[in-house]
């Protein structure tokens, strides 16, 4: 019965890892084409802080990777700065830094 227990056990824990590789990023990052920002946060967990250069190498076409003194929520001004910028940039957004500062002065 144990042993039963056990086998299945590990049965599922495959089947949980063959799935999982499915939706392992590096399947895609490498193949990936489109402009990339990594962002990475230096008060993240300390696996997400030794992940992030490793997710910039893995990515493919243009990219940028970009540090910020922030944690996992990236709410800081200069991470939102860089992502706008970039969205800005790469999907031809009107600029939006004119309405945040107007924003922030009323």
């Amino acid at each position: 019965m144990a042993g039963d227990a056990a086998q299945y056990a590990q049965q599922e824990f495959a089947r949980t890892l063959s799935l999982m590789s499915e939706a392992d990023p590096d399947r895609y990052l490498p193949k990936a084409r489109a402009p990339m920002l990594v962002q990475c946060a230096r008060l993240d967990t300390d696996d997400n802080v030794r992940a992030c250069p490793e997710v910039y190498r893995l990515a493919g076409g243009e990219k940028r990777l970009a540090w910020y003194e922030d944690d996992h929520t990236f709410t800081s001004i200069e991470a939102m700065r860089d992502r706008l910028r970039w969205l800005e940039k790469y999907l031809k957004l009107r600029p939006m830094e004119p309405e945040i500062v107007k924003f922030l002065q009323h």
